[in-house]
Formats: C-alpha cells, structure tokens, sequence
C-alpha cells in the first residue's frame, strides 16, 4: 500500500500521515484495498476491518445509550462509503456486535446521499406540498444514480 501513495514502506505512510503530508482522501482511497487485501487473507488487513467494525459497534451503542433506546426497535443507519463494501464478515461483525448490545436494533445501510434527507425534513419543516415532495424524490433518484456512477469510475482507475 505504500507504493499507492508514493512511498516506500510502511513505515513512510505513518510518519507522512503524522506530519501532515497525506490527504484524507489519500488515506479514505486506500479503504477498498484493505478490504481486498483482508479478502485475499492479509491478517493485518483483516485486523483493521475488525477494529473498524468494532468502532461502529462502539458508536451506535453510545448513540442508542445516550438516547435511551438500546431495549428498542429503533433503525441504525449506516452512512458512508465504507459501508458500500461486500465484505460479509465486516458487515456479519457489526450485526452480532450490535445485536449483543441492542438486540431490537435494525441495520440499515443508506442508499441515497446523505444530504436528501435533510432535504426531505426542509420540506415537512416548510409544509410543502405533494408536488414539491415529489420533484425532490424525482432528484434524490437522479443524484443517487449519479453517486453510483462516480462511485463506480473511482474504483476503475
């Protein structure tokens, strides 16, 4: 992985990271690697999805704590690229994580951009009507549509 940022050793992607030399999107488009290599049986790989599954065990049990609802059947939204991948023991690890802490909890991964759904509480907020609701869903199909083909030319370079 190194070698993807231009570097020599691993050693160099943490001293780069430290002082500031890598970006966050250097660093975010090294995710689908890891899961590859954690795929292809890479055990330090396979570690950092672990850890990664963990932490989001970790956060939404704080966030249904915090709310008071780990007894109920509330859904749990996972948002972000991360969670696009197949990796099936990533995703069996949160589901047993999270069922072990809040057993009626339901996952739910997002499938649109994040920020349709505060498009969609603008509109109850104004009291917009049918139609107005309507050409939103129509767009928040056409940006999801677009999401996926910009995903998908990211992962072909």
């Amino acid at each position: 992985m190194p070698e993807r940022l231009g570097l020599a050793r691993p050693l160099d992607v943490t001293l780069a990271l430290y002082r500031g030399r890598l970006s966050s999107n250097a660093i975010r488009d090294l995710a689908p690697l890891v899961f590859e290599a954690a795929g292809e049986g890479d055990a330090v790989a396979r570690f950092i999805i672990d850890q990664q599954a963990d932490e989001v065990v970790v956060m939404a049990v704080a966030a249904l704590r915090q709310a008071r609802a780990l007894r109920a059947a509330v859904p749990v939204v996972l948002a972000g690229g991360i969670f696009r991948t197949s990796d099936a023991s990533f995703h069996a690890r949160i589901r047993v994580g999270l069922a072990a802490a809040a057993p009626r909890a339901e996952i739910r991964r997002l499938d649109v951009p994040p920020v349709v759904g505060a498009a969609l509480l603008g509109l109850d907020a104004l009291g917009l009507d049918g139609l107005a609701a309507a050409r939103l869903r129509a767009t928040r199909l056409r940006a999801t549509l677009v999401d996926e083909a910009i995903v998908r030319a990211g992962t072909q370079r």
